[in-house]
């Protein structure tokens, strides 16, 4: 199979795995706590990704001029799954993930300009401009002052889970995926135990 091939079929499994985590949200609810959700999550992720790398030894000493990357990617995946955990307890699964979606399409295109020079082609644009118009109708149909901080978390979350797609890839090509997963998780778990704590 073709790499090109293969990535599409990741990008379909994941978003159909992803497409679970509202309804999981929901199921668990408000009492769970915002951050224990991903701690849980970067705990067990952490135990089987040990064993890999333990038996696997494919640990790559990390360069000094990827460590700023290391923190700050992980760091935006906190944020956005801490947003959107709260998004979907407080708006509709479909809303959250239509405000996800459409600002990670947003941000994706300016931060892979920012980040990587990529041009904003015709087809972006009018993907840029569609994802706008349904984030306009997503705010007249369900803008109310009760509600609006959960519409700007969602709006938050899209942003960075732009913002860690476009920083995996200052890093990915240059140490395994298992260590690179590991290191996210790892990263998470220390702020959201921190955020559990304080909150």
């Amino acid at each position: 199979m073709k790499t090109s091939s293969q990535g599409s079929l990741f990008i379909i499994l994941a978003a159909a795995s992803y497409g679970l985590y509202g309804i999981y949200s929901r199921l668990i609810g408000q009492s769970f706590g915002e951050f224990a959700q991903s701690w849980t999550r970067n705990i067990i992720i952490l135990f089987f990704l040990s064993l890999f790398l333990f038996f696997t030894k494919t640990w790559k000493t990390i360069k000094r001029k990827d460590r700023k990357w290391m923190i700050l990617w992980p760091l935006s995946d906190v944020v956005s799954i801490v947003l959107l955990y709260i998004t979907f307890n407080n708006l509709s699964v479909g809303t959250s993930y239509f405000l996800l979606y459409a600002t990670m399409i947003i941000g994706g295109f300016i931060f892979g300009n920012l980040f990587y020079k990529e041009q904003i082609t015709g087809i972006k644009i009018v993907s840029i401009i569609l994802s706008i118009l349904g984030l306009s109708l997503i705010f007249s149909s369900e803008y109310s002052m009760e509600n609006i901080q959960f519409i700007i978390f969602g709006l938050l979350s899209g942003i960075s889970t732009a913002l860690w797609n476009a920083l995996s890839k200052k890093v990915s090509d240059r140490y395994p995926n298992a260590q690179l997963v590991f290191i996210d998780a790892f990263v998470a778990l220390c702020a959201t135990l921190t955020g559990s704590l304080i909150v």
